[in-house]
Parts: structure tokens; C-alpha cells; sequence
């Protein structure tokens, strides 16, 4: 699938672009800048630090942290115990940052690291983000997920600017969202970012976006709402995907209830592990988060 310029998410592989500088033998370029960004904490899936880096998914991976700003990600260096208090958070980042060109696999891109002088919560006010919620009914999102999507898969999500702002806000911007959820106009949008932001209380709103039956394949509207909220509790739920997605398609609502029914007293989002697609840019798997750009 094709992603419009305008909207496009730089994807790339993974681990090339941790380890870009040190594969080809570049160096970053000299005389850093002092900058100031406002972003979402990503780390790793594996902490490298911790296992002195013997496993091979640490092999040449030189930072564990991540700043996604805006549709640009940063390598991060800084204390490790300041950076684990922030992890998938919004923050303000000051610091030295340096960049330059790397080749990997014949592609021109853009290593860009920043070494940390001081880092603080940046969350977004309630008006801040109810404002930016407000935007996403001028800027249409024409992205999808795919209808089958296993951990790692790459989807054309395609993320406005008024979404990456709103993923980027964090948790911070759930209540918000569920109040926007009856929103026809917004209704696809909604329902993907709490599957990006959300917590166990978003479970139950998505599932109710979902149909069954004739409606879920000849209504054009009710099977956007199934694809994209089921990309949502997949990503959300983490180990709720199987059974619903495999042995139910055609049912996803029912499936979904039945799931959350056996599971809404036990299930503890913070505790269920990382989230299982790496394209919601605040939550990155493994050590999936981006440490280059495309030029």
C-alpha cells in the first residue's frame, strides 16, 4: 500500500537503523546544537545496559531510549534510572544533539541522537488536548490498518498530524477521547488512538464500536470500525488477540465481549506486557523504536 507523502510514517527496518553508524562505518556529523523537544520516552523491548549487551537482539545497539517527536525519533542518552521514570511519557527534553547521514541497505538516511542535560513531565493541559481532538474533524484520516496483523506486521495507518499529537500526549488523553467516542464524524480516529493511549477502561467503549454479522461486511462504515477496532484491542490487549481474531473474524463483537467479560476483572493494561503493533508511535516492541529518518 501507498502512504500519501503528506501523512506518511517513516518505517524502516528496525534494526538497521539502531545500528546504522556502526555497520557502515560512518560517523555522526560535528558541532551539535543545543535543542529543546517535546516528545514520547520509548525504550526498548530488552534493556541492553542490564544484559551488557550478550544477547544478539544487542548486538551493535548503542542507546536503549528513544524520544518520538512528532513523526521524528531521536536516540536518547542520558541516566538510565531518570530515563526508566519517564518511559512512555510526554516529556521536554533539553540537550546536545548531534546528526548525520548514513547508508543502510543503499538508502540515504539520518541518524539523530541527543545527549540529555535535563528532562521533565511535559504532559498536555485537559484544554491542550481537548483543542487537538477538536482538530482531527478538519483533517480526515484516510489510513487503515490491515485486516490480519501479527506482532511486527507494517500497516499503511497513515496518522494525521492531529493523531501523532493526540498518541504522543499519552494516557493523558484518554478521558478526553472517550468523551469524543459518540462523534460519528470521528468515530474511526477515536477508536484507533485509545487503542494507542488507552488502558483497561478503554476495552469496553471499543468493543461497543464493533459488529456482527451482514452489517460488519456490507456496511461500508461498520467494517472500517471493525478493522480499525480491532487493530486497537489487539494492540491494547496484547494477549486477548488470538482466539477473536483467528476463530471469529465474522463475530468480532461477540467474540470481544465474551473475552472482556472472562477477563475485565483481572486484566491490568500496565502489567500485560509491550503493545503488539510497533507502528502506534508510543509504544514501541522490542527494539523496534526508530533511531533514523529517511532523508
Amino acid at each position: 500500500m501507498v502512504i500519501p507523502k503528506s501523512a506518511k510514517i517513516l518505517l524502516f527496518t528496525p534494526l538497521a537503523a539502531m545500528t546504522g553508524v556502526l555497520l557502515f562505518g560512518q560517523t555522526v556529523a560535528p558541532n551539535p546544537v543545543e535543542v529543546k523537544l517535546t516528545g514520547i520516552v520509548l525504550t526498548s523491548h530488552r534493556i541492553c545496559s542490564d544484559t551488557k549487551k550478550q544477547e544478539e537482539t544487542c548486538r551493535d545497539r548503542d542507546s536503549d531510549w528513544a524520544l518520538a517527536s512528532g513523526r521524528t525519533t531521536y536516540l536518547l542518552f542520558g541516566d538510565k534510572s531518570t530515563l526508566e521514570r519517564f518511559v512512555r511519557q510526554r516529556v521536554i527534553v533539553s540537550g546536545l544533539l548531534q546528526q548525520g547521514p548514513v547508508e543502510i541497505n543503499g538508502l540515504q538516511m539520518i541518524r539523530r541522537e541527543i545527549a540529555i542535560r535535563s528532562i521533565e513531565c511535559g504532559e498536555l493541559s485537559e484544554q491542550e488536548i481537548e483543542a487537538t481532538v477538536k482538530q482531527l474533524k478538519a483533517f480526515p484520516w484516510h489510513g487503515q490498518p490491515m485486516e490480519e496483523c501479527n506482532r511486527g506486521c507494517w500497516n499503511d495507518f497513515a496518522f494525521t498530524d492531529a493523531m501523532i499529537e493526540i498518541l504522543q500526549a499519552g494516557r493523558a488523553a484518554q478521558s478526553a477521547l472517550l468523551r469524543h467516542l459518540s462523534d460519528e464524524s470521528i468515530e474511526d480516529q477515536i477508536v484507533m488512538l485509545l487503542g494507542g493511549v488507552g488502558d483497561e477502561n478503554a476495552i469496553q467503549p471499543i468493543v461497543e464500536t464493533l459488529t456482527d454479522g451482514d452489517d460488519a461486511v456490507l456496511d461500508v462504515k461498520s467494517k472500517r470500525l471493525n478493522m480499525v477496532g480491532r487493530a486497537a484491542l489487539r494492540n491494547l490487549t496484547v494477549v486477548g488477540a488470538g482466539s477473536c481474531e483467528f476463530l471469529n473474524h465474522n463475530t468480532p463483537r461477540t467474540c470481544w465481549s465474551k473475552w472482556w467479560l472472562d477477563h475485565k476483572n483481572t486484566f491490568k493494561e500496565d502489567v500485560v506486557g509491550f503493545r503488539r503493533i510497533s507502528e502506534y508511535p508510543n509504544y514501541g516492541i522490542y527494539y523496534e523504536f526508530e533511531g533514523a529518518s529517511l532523508r
